[in-house]
């Protein structure tokens, strides 16, 4: 069964009895479909969170206008003096003040720890002055108009705040286009202009105040009541209030509002005028550029905001100082406060004459008393008469007496409280409940509007805010009046009163809702249309920094962004070449659109196993199939998908090469190993059997490539390291390609660009890219389009068995789009294996996950992006400092400890004090192998604990900088991470102290025993680890790790017997409950996780391996820079160490083992020299030993120069293409080169000419043509490719500047191998001595506890003492378990937030959801595209008609069928069967050299007898040429030929033409594909079929 010719050898391997295929039950592949349960929960979710957002809003709103009006009102009721209404003066000082705090405190903070831009004088004085204007006229509605007004009148003046928005919505905002809508909207913006200035005219006319002195020459009396004011129509105190009179009048008389209530009204609503003006003004010949001063307003408002905001607080207390007339000072109007009881009790026969309560007839004796509400009394002697108008009465024990009181009989006399109203918590009650009503409406509300909850959550709820208040006002008053007094007589609110005064409230009622309200519902109608992106900033949703307590409503309401896109774009839009206008949003629009993500996948190997290999390979298979159907949707949906991006793969293997059982050179089991997965990972991911072509091999300066064409057109690309020709190892894998992918192919073409520009046009561009983040000179030089091009380029940095999911990538990307200062992003990894040492270090990454990263975060930047997973944005890797500072090679002893050990801390160090952010994403996931065997997992972590600690202390060094540069990182975190820094060096000290408490509390033994049997052992494996190698260290840790695991069983019995004997107030017991709550609440808040608590108990008996032995070994083997983990000798180095090992053998003595210990012991060298040389023993003579070395060097060089004497004419051409070869290539030195003629000379002289032959055609190998790996059977018999000459020419400079191998320098090794033992020792002196001191401090205060303890009392028994340093170190690590908690719970609950943003709710299924339109698209792709391997119908007709449509080219891009390249595996056999087409030769991916004229020049021998037979072709036709678009088309993208393309168009073809049968029409194929092309070269076009209109046809076509 064969395919056809075109089909790219698609299932050529298939045979009728081989269809039998082992599919993995795990999730590999992306094509299955995932239960919807969590999208049914998170639906739900956000349902329920609707309601409780519009509940929250609403309820809140309610309640802050009620307590408002509570006070106001008490500042209006005359009956208790001007003492009382002073007091609710300052108490609602407070409520309109307590905002300027917050906004004072937040603007600080925010310019303290970040890098904003600093006002001008002028734009100071301009915000100054209207936030003067704003609380002038807050004060005067405050402290003179609501006062003097009933509740429900004051409810609906506040909707009358919007007179100038109103007019500026008028005259300067911009309009429709459409004429009628255009009309429409101006006509009704006049009404609500002229609805709004109504109220002026109705508050003059029927809103005067009973706030007019009847009595100008009486003062208040403070021992008598207040006169009772003249009442008129709105007078507040009738009906419930009656007989209250007014507390201002006392000094002069005031006005009846007729100039109040306007001028209020209007000040306060200047305070929003720069929402409503979105266009320049010109008034005559004065133009005022409003729409670039709004722009500077919005740059400088954080800073300007920290004066502004105390400004504010004080004119509040000026303002109230001149509205309030003889308003006392603070601490007079609250002097006696604190002097009075809150309550006190007369009794009957007591100094003073009791209160007695008179009846007309006798009471029975047995009735209850008349008051019976019982207070707890305190006696008292007196009662002034001050205080006596602040107390409320309780009558309680009343009798009857049977004596004569007044000339009455039967007098019931009554025992007398009385309660100071001023010391009850309920008087305090409406300013409690003012500020936070306020405040959670603000959170709420703005939470509403950054999870797109803006319509019912937000607009709704505060629209509903006055018809609500105003509802239960009117009930409250007329079917329960008693409700309305809080306190009788002394806070209340104020209803309206009868007759006449309710004709008026009924036309205030109707006009106040028909007019202000319905007007304030229009002005404020883009809040129920809101554009804003999910989770946005709050700058970017609402306009001021702050909010107005008294006016919760309508600031916001009013402060609600008018227009977000604007915001949007002038944040996130760029320029390119031209100058874009601002106002140009369709051409940024389109800018935006052509910007297309591309992910360069930069894997590094290094001796990974087939498994982890396997791994590694179906994620860049399953990125693959993503990536293509994405790229079907968009060419044959027309949708514009926002999540498009290109990716490459790379693989950089390091030690590729190694000599092979006969001693050549060649690719080694490693590279082999990855060629043959290949095809099982696409197998694995396809479901189905497919097998890739063979690799093109491409040879390079640093060894070679290998690149594959994936199904879906990706290119994977391995990258064969020589390390004999480049520097190996993981960090320069790192710099390699850092300079390859940024360097070269991102900044290597614009050199000629570079050079033409001159200064002034290069100062021009960057002084006009306002919206780019980056700090260095370097983006100066470039153009804008290249720099918005690497900020859009992204290297995913991935270790060689990592495993991750298309849908984890683009999380990260994520990030990266949502802010331009991120530099990096790392996920959540996951360890994957078997064994206990895997679920330890299961539970280890959790906890780290959980409380580490997420607090890093939070507080600050997280500061290691792990290199396993983790996603760079090259903008900021190219910046200064950082790709460069990478590069540099290590010299110093430190520079090996940081630079090499761990380079993906040192690379996020870097960025960090270049100002860039690192983020951390939990819902992006990736697994990666963990050691399972206990000597790996501790050489791992010796490598990570010294790179981590010098890395955080390189940072903390340079704090001051780094907090200055990066806005990010503040003092306050630098002081977090001295902390951390602190607790890990006293961790091991505090484990062993731990451990010695507990058995001091179990065994019942002496102090000095427990701490024998504690520090013992470890102390003993420190003086080992001085003396032994490693192995021995790594067998002596694995038994201590064992015991101590014994051991920490009495530790657990210890502390549950320490906690029964010291109760549940011990600091230990309390720590510990705290410790075991944070990580089972961290596991509730990660369900996923859960399982991972599993290990805890194993991490718990660990826990002295962990931190005790580890520490200790780590400390100790400094000075070893091996890598330490997949170890694997070559083959040469084997047969040297086995060499070695006879040697070792054959000296094996105590003299033999004293030597060793004397040339490697750091500390006893001098003991063991000396014991040595007094056996007897001596070194070896070294000047004899290089003596005879040097003897026998010149023994060879003479028997070479004989040789080279009398050699013949053959032996003179050997000779010279011996030359001519290491003049290209060969690095020896003369004498090495004599030296091999004197060894094979002989050889040479007798060998056959066969041989001789042989020997020459070696000798013409050309590594960069031809090098002998490029023969290797075992990576396939692919085609071969060479580099452009100026890609060589740029791997040598790099290579020779930054990459070239290190050569042997024993001088050099010896001094940095001193170096790195003499840095051990210091910092493990260090180390051990400050946990030394640590110990001996702890052990001496436990010996005299007596005397210097701190005690605490235990219920039930004596004081518990504990010595007060321990508990300062429990307390300060309780504090960091504290604030990583917080963090993680704030991290939570920003994730929930995002989940909820992210999900979409359709009440309507009729509206169409674009976003839901372009999944399903992608779905439809991703379905067609799908290779199903047997099931696969491959005589479909409709795959020979689209190939023919196509002009697909033909399976040999270089001639016929029976075409082979000579020189043996140098072409593609036609035998050879493959599943993926290779690249058309105009899509070549990597231009043949021979091609290249620089190539031709620089070879000027090369004739065309050596060209390969392909390259002697006349080229094809369509073969190269045309103009590059900008935008892809349909034609350009079906002309790209790779398997998953063709898999969608054959089955697509195959739905259009069942859709033409059974319409009964005739198929139109490519009418259809082209359906959009013929309509745009149309006269006059028809309407642009959308996104929708396509989906839908599709939908219908498949019905």
């Amino acid at each position: 069964m064969a395919a056809d010719p075109g089909t790219g050898g698609l299932f050529n391997n298939f045979q009728p009895w081989d269809v039998f295929k082992t599919v993995s039950r795990k999730s590999e592949t992306i094509y299955e479909t995932a239960t919807n349960w969590f999208e049914v929960a998170a639906k739900t979710l956000k349902l329920l969170f609707f309601l409780f957002l519009f509940l929250c809003v609403l309820c809140s709103a309610v309640v802050s206008k009620a307590s408002l009006l509570l006070m106001t009102n008490a500042i209006g009721n005359a009956d208790l003096g001007n003492e009382n209404r002073d007091r609710w003066v300052y108490l609602l000082i407070g409520v309109v003040c307590m905002p300027y705090m917050v906004s004072f405190f937040e603007s600080l903070f925010r310019a303290l720890f970040g890098n904003f831009q600093r006002p001008s004088f002028g734009n100071m004085a301009w915000i100054l002055l209207i936030e003067t204007i704003h609380s002038f006229g807050l004060c005067l509605l405050l402290f003179r108009v609501l006062p003097c007004l009933d509740t429900v009148r004051c409810l609906l003046l506040m909707n009358a705040l919007c007179s100038v928005p109103a007019i500026l919505r008028l005259f300067a905002t911009k309009r429709s286009d459409d004429p009628r809508r255009k009309v429409t909207t101006a006509i009704l913006d006049v009404l609500a202009v002229l609805m709004q200035l109504s109220a002026y005219v109705i508050a003059l006319v029927s809103m005067k105040s009973e706030c007019v002195k009847t009595n100008q020459d009486q003062d208040l009396d403070p021992g008598k009541p207040a006169p009772i004011a003249s009442k008129e129509v709105g007078l507040r105190g009738t009906g419930l209030m009656t007989g209250s009179g007014s507390a201002w009048s006392n000094a002069y008389s005031l006005s009846d509002m007729s100039w109040e209530i306007p001028l209020a009204l209007l000040l306060i609503s200047i305070n929003w005028w720069e929402n409503f003006c979105d266009k320049d003004l010109r008034i005559g010949c004065l133009y005022l550029p409003v729409k670039n001063y709004k722009d500077t307003l919005h740059r400088v408002r954080t800073k300007a905001y920290i004066l502004a905001s105390l400004w504010k607080i004080g004119l509040t207390f000026g303002f109230a100082f001149l509205l309030v007339p003889n308003l006392s000072m603070a601490h007079v109007a609250f002097k006696d406060l604190m002097n009075t009881p809150a309550e006190f009790t007369r009794y009957n026969g007591s100094v003073l004459q009791p209160i007695i309560v008179t009846t007309g007839t006798p009471l029975d004796t047995t009735e209850s008393p008349i008051l019976p509400d019982m207070v707890p009394s305190h006696p008292r002697s007196a009662i002034s008469p001050t205080e006596n108008r602040f107390m409320r009465v309780d009558y309680q024990n009343c009798s009857i007496a049977n004596i004569t009181l007044n000339g009455l009989l039967n007098t019931t006399v009554c025992t007398t409280s009385y309660i100071y109203n001023w010391r009850q918590y309920i008087t305090y009650l409406p300013l409690l409940l003012q500020v936070v009503s306020s405040g959670l409406c603000y959170y709420f509300a703005r939470l509403a509007c950054k999870l797109c909850m803006q319509r019912f959550s937000f607009a709704v709820p505060l629209s509903l805010a006055t018809p609500v208040s105003v509802a239960a006002m009117i009930t409250l008053c007329y079917l329960s009046p008693e409700t309305t007094q809080l306190i009788p007589g002394f806070l209340s609110w104020s209803c309206t009163g009868e007759s006449n005064d309710r004709q008026w409230f009924i036309w205030h009622l109707g006009l106040g809702f028909g007019l202000w309200w319905a007007s304030q519902l229009w002005i404020t109608r883009y809040i129920w249309t809101p554009k804003a992106p999910r989770l946005a900033f709050t700058e970017r949703l609402f306009l001021l920094p702050q909010y107005c307590s008294a006016l919760i409503e309508q600031s916001l309401l009013l402060n609600r962004r008018r227009n977000d896109r604007e915001r949007i774009l002038k944040e996130m839009a760029f320029s390119d070449d031209a100058s874009l206008d601002s106002s140009s949003t369709d051409a940024m629009r389109k800018q935006r659109e052509q910007i297309v993500p591309k992910i360069y996948v930069c894997a590094t190997m290094w001796h990974e196993t087939e498994s982890e290999m396997v791994q590694l390979l179906k994620s860049l298979f399953r990125l693959d199939i993503d990536q293509s159907a994405r790229r079907n949707a968009q060419d044959y949906f027309n949708v514009q998908d926002p999540d498009y991006y290109e990716f490459e793969a790379n693989i950089f293997m390091d030690d590729a090469m190694d000599y092979n059982i006969h001693g050549v050179w060649m690719p080694n089991d490693f590279l082999v190993q990855l060629v043959n997965n290949v095809d099982e990972a696409a197998s694995a991911i396809h479901e189905s059997e497919v097998t890739l072509l063979p690799p093109v091999k491409i040879p390079t300066p640093y060894g070679g490539r290998l690149v594959w064409t994936l199904p879906g057109g990706n290119l994977l690309i391995a990258h064969i390291k020589d390390k004999h020709k480049i520097r190996h190892k993981k960090r320069w894998s790192q710099v390699m390609y850092m300079y390859y992918l940024l360097g070269y192919r991102l900044l290597g073409q614009q050199d000629q660009e570079l050079q033409s520009q001159s200064t002034m046009e290069r100062d021009d561009k960057w002084r006009n890219s306002g919206g780019h983040f980056v700090k260095g000179n370097l983006f100066k030089y470039i153009p804008e389009r290249v720099l918005v091009q690497a900020e859009n380029t992204y290297i995913l940095a991935l270790d060689g068995d990592v495993d991750f999911k298309p849908h984890a990538v683009q999380l990260l990307v994520d990030r990266m789009k949502k802010s331009k200062k991120v530099g990096a992003a790392c996920g959540r990894i996951h360890p994957v294996g078997s064994g206990p040492m895997v679920w330890y270090q299961m539970f280890e990454y959790a906890v780290g996950h959980w409380l580490q990263k997420a607090a890093e975060h939070m507080l600050g930047c997280v500061l290691c992006s792990p290199g396993c997973f983790s996603l760079f944005r090259g903008s900021s890797l190219m910046d200064d400092n950082v790709m460069r500072t990478y590069a540099t090679r290590s010299s110093e002893a430190r520079h090996y400890l940081q630079y090499d050990q761990g380079e993906d801390r040192w690379l996020c160090t870097l960025m960090l004090q270049q100002g860039y952010r690192v983020e951390y994403c939990a819902a992006s996931d990736a697994m990666t192998h963990a050691p399972e065997g206990f000597n790996e997992f501790f050489n791992q972590r010796r490598r990570w604990i010294p790179s981590t600690l010098a890395n955080i202390m390189d940072l903390l060094q340079s704090y001051r900088t780094t907090v200055k540069i990066n806005d990010n990182i503040s003092y306050l975190y630098m002081f977090y991470q001295g902390l951390l820094m602190i607790s890990t060096i006293l961790g091991p000290a505090t484990i062993l102290l731990m451990m010695a408490g507990a058995f001091n509390a179990v065994m019942r033994i002496s102090l000095w025993q427990s701490y024998v049997l504690s520090i013992g052992p470890a102390a003993l494996y420190l003086v080992v680890c001085f003396m032994t190698k490693p192995q021995l260290q790594l067998s002596l840790a694995a038994i201590l790790s064992a015991i101590y695991s014994l051991l920490m069983m009495a530790v657990i019995v210890g502390t549950v017997v320490q906690i029964a004997e010291d109760t549940i107030v011990s600091p230990n017991a309390i720590f510990l409950l705290l410790l075991i709550a944070i990580f089972v609440i961290s596991a509730m808040f990660h369900p996923q996780e859960f399982l991972c608590l599993l290990g805890g108990a194993l991490y718990f008996l660990c826990i002295p391996a962990g931190y005790v032995v580890l520490m200790v070994y780590g400390m100790c083997n400094l000075h070893v820079v091996s890598w330490g983990t997949r170890e694997v000798a070559s083959r040469v180095q084997k047969a040297q160490d086995e060499r070695e090992v006879k040697i070792h053998d054959s000296q094996q003595g105590w003299m033999a083992w004293m030597h060793k210990q004397e040339e490697e012991s750091a500390c006893c060298a001098k003991f063991f020299g000396g014991l040595r040389r007094l056996c007897g023993s001596r070194n070896p003579d070294i000047n004899t030993e290089i003596l005879r070395q040097v003897m026998e060097k010149l023994d060879k060089v003479e028997t070479g120069l004989r040789t080279v004497a009398t050699s013949g004419t053959s032996s003179s051409f050997h000779q010279r293409r011996r030359s001519s070869s290491r003049s290209r290539h060969s690095k020896r030195s003369n004498i090495d080169d004599i030296e091999e003629e004197a060894e094979h000379g002989d050889a040479s002289s007798t060998s056959s000419s066969t041989d001789e032959e042989e020997h020459l055609l070696e000798e013409e190998r050309d590594e960069l043509i031809n090098p002998r790996w490029l023969e290797d059977m075992g990576l396939r018999n692919g085609e071969v490719q060479y580099l452009p000459m100026r890609e060589i020419e740029f791997w040598q400079r790099c290579i020779a500047k930054y990459l070239h191998p290190l050569s042997k320098d024993k001088v050099h090794e010896a001094k940095v191998a001193a170096d790195l033992k003499s840095m051990r020792n210091n910092v493990a002196f260090a180390f051990f001595m400050m946990n030394a001191f640590w110990i001996i401090i702890i052990f001496m205060m436990q010996s005299v506890k007596d005397k210097v303890s701190l005690y605490i009392p235990r219920p039930g028994g004596e004081p518990l003492p504990i010595e007060p340093l321990g508990l300062l170190f429990l307390v300060v690590f309780a504090f960091i378990l504290l604030i990583q908690f917080c963090a993680m719970l704030r991290h939570r609950w920003g994730t929930l937030l995002h989940i909820l943003a992210s999900t979409d709710i359709r009440c309507c299924k009729k509206k169409y959801d674009h976003k839901k339109a372009i999944r399903e698209a992608v779905e439809y792709a991703r379905m067609l595209q799908r290779l199903r391997g047997i099931d696969e119908d491959l005589t479909d007709q409709d795959y020979e008609y689209m190939s023919s449509s196509e002009g697909r080219p033909p399976s040999n891009l270089y001639g016929g069928a029976d075409d082979m390249m000579p020189g043996g595996g140098h072409g593609i056999p036609r035998a050879y069967d493959s599943d993926v087409p290779s690249h058309t030769n105009s899509e070549m991916p990597y231009p043949l050299m021979f091609q290249n004229q620089g190539f031709s020049e620089s070879n000027p021998n090369l004739g065309p007898h050596d060209l390969p037979p392909e390259m002697m072709e006349e080229p094809r036709s369509g073969g190269g040429g045309g103009k590059r678009r900008g935008r892809r088309n349909r034609g350009t993208v079906v002309d790209k030929n790779n398997t998953l393309r063709r898999a969608f168009v054959r089955r697509y073809t195959k739905l259009l033409r069942q859709h033409s049968a059974d319409v009964g029409g005739e198929s139109s194929i490519n009418q259809f594909l082209n359906d959009t092309a013929q309509r745009s070269r149309a006269t006059q076009p028809p309407r642009r079929e959308t996104a929708e209109d396509l989906v839908n046809r599709f939908n219908r076509f498949n019905r």
